[in-house]
């Protein structure tokens, strides 16, 4: 009797099973581990390909096994800028001439967390009214990347982390740096103790995938504005007193600015002269008016004693001082 053996080549071909990698670090390095389920013996190959420019970045390479975890190492420095996401294609073919070609798409984040400063704005001006005056600092971090070939999610790796430092007008850090933790997402510090001068505030901040972003503000404290000086007559005086062909010159010094007018009287108490300076004195200043010892109608006044009514209007008060004349 003959006995013949047959063999049943197995009609199931190897599946693959990809280990998931939520985003690829874009400087460091990646283990894409898969595993493959077969019935025998199997030879694997696997390419890396780049998306969306479809460049072939490794590959074809043999893998080998260790147990059925095959991994290919990735390093991510190798990923030409702007490619967002990396396909692992592989390749199996067991002894039977079974095969399968499976691919798995990794995200790649290349995008550098976005801050955004909410408080100040840049270059604000921030009056310091005493030293109870705080400011608030506040700053917001977010993580978007262009989307992917698969799934369509336009959030990146996650923030890492973040810090925030200040620097005071004298070159100085403000107390210790700020720091935030992953998943957070706003900076914040609110500082007291402030001086006159410009501080500049620094907010770096990472994610997941190794990229870092830090941006700049500068904001300024400036002194309170002083109170409205009310108006008032500093001085007021006449050049040469007593003049000797009547001709003299009044000068008046005021706290604020106002139009100044000047009435002046003979012994009698009769206004003989009205003199106006020209238009309104700006703010703290002196005015000067010339009296040429002349009346309302041009007559020369004659030799003797009289006194003048400095009279100062800003609008809202009227201020005034008697200056006396003399005319030899």
């Amino acid at each position: 009797m003959v006995t013949r053996n047959f063999f049943v080549t197995p009609a199931i071909a190897p599946t693959v099973t990809f280990t998931d990698i939520a985003w690829l670090n874009s400087a460091g390095v990646n283990n894409l581990i898969f595993t493959v389920d077969a019935v025998v013996p199997v030879t694997v190959t696997a390419n890396v390909i780049t998306y969306p420019s479809e460049a072939t970045l490794m590959g074809p390479l043999t893998v080998n096994p260790v147990g059925n975890t095959y991994t290919l190492v990735l390093n991510g420095g190798m990923i030409p800028a702007g490619e967002t996401s990396v396909r692992l294609q592989v390749f199996v073919a067991d002894h039977f001439g079974n095969t399968t070609e499976a691919n798995y798409y990794y995200g790649v984040d290349r995008s550098a967390p976005v801050i955004t400063f909410l408080n100040p704005v840049n270059g604000a001006e921030i009056t310091l009214v005493d030293e109870t005056t705080k400011v608030r600092i506040e700053a917001q971090i977010s993580d978007l990347i262009p989307l992917l070939k698969k799934g369509g999610k336009n959030s990146g790796s996650g923030i890492a982390g973040s810090r925030m430092v200040i620097i005071d007008p004298s070159g100085m850090p403000v107390g210790m740096p700020v720091e935030t933790g992953a998943g957070i997402t706003e900076i914040s510090n609110e500082i007291d103790n402030l001086m006159l001068g410009t501080y500049t505030v620094r907010v770096t901040a990472w994610d997941n995938a190794g990229n870092q972003a830090m941006e700049t503000i500068n904001f300024t404290m400036i002194a309170a504005p002083l109170p409205p000086v009310e108006l008032a007559i500093e001085d007021a005086y006449v050049y040469p007193n007593p003049s000797v062909d009547g001709t003299a010159k009044f000068t008046v010094t005021l706290t604020n600015g106002a139009y100044v007018n000047i009435h002046i009287y003979d012994f009698a108490g009769r206004e003989v002269r009205t003199l106006s300076a020209n238009g309104k004195i700006q703010g703290k200043s002196k005015a000067e008016i010339v009296f040429d010892g002349r009346n309302n109608d041009g007559v020369k006044l004659a030799r003797g004693a009289y006194f003048a009514r400095v009279i100062a209007n800003d609008g809202t008060k009227i201020v005034e001082k008697v200056v006396k004349i003399a005319i030899k």
